[in-house]
């Protein structure tokens, strides 16, 4: 695998999560201040993000940079989604007692 390869999986995951987001590239674009022809060469697999721009990416479409160089990124982001109500519904039915235990065992997880 080389640098160009890296960028053609970036740049498609990037698509797919944009268009999962229902975000044209001008809208994209104008959240994280570059213009819809650089999102375009970045989901095209031409030009590799900045890191600030990589970060605003990350931010503004809200998941974890290592989502972006994933071939399946939304089933990913599904899972995830998935995942969080299950543990949602769980949480649901827990005692006040074992909530908290719950919390502190994922704020020191967490850090």
């Amino acid at each position: 695998m080389d640098s160009v390869d890296i960028q053609k999986i970036f740049g498609a995951s990037l698509k797919e999560i944009r268009k999962m987001k229902d975000l044209t590239q001008e809208e994209l674009g104008a959240l994280i201040g570059v213009e819809a022809g650089t999102i375009y060469r970045l989901e095209a697999g031409k030009n590799f993000p900045k890191s600030d721009t990589f970060a605003k990416l990350c931010d503004v479409l809200n998941i974890h940079p290592s989502i972006l160089f994933a071939t399946n990124p939304t089933l990913i982001l599904k899972e995830h989604a998935d995942s969080i109500k299950i543990i949602s519904r769980l949480l649901q039915s827990f005692p006040q007692d074992k909530l908290n235990d719950a919390y502190n065992i994922l704020r020191i997880m967490n850090k």
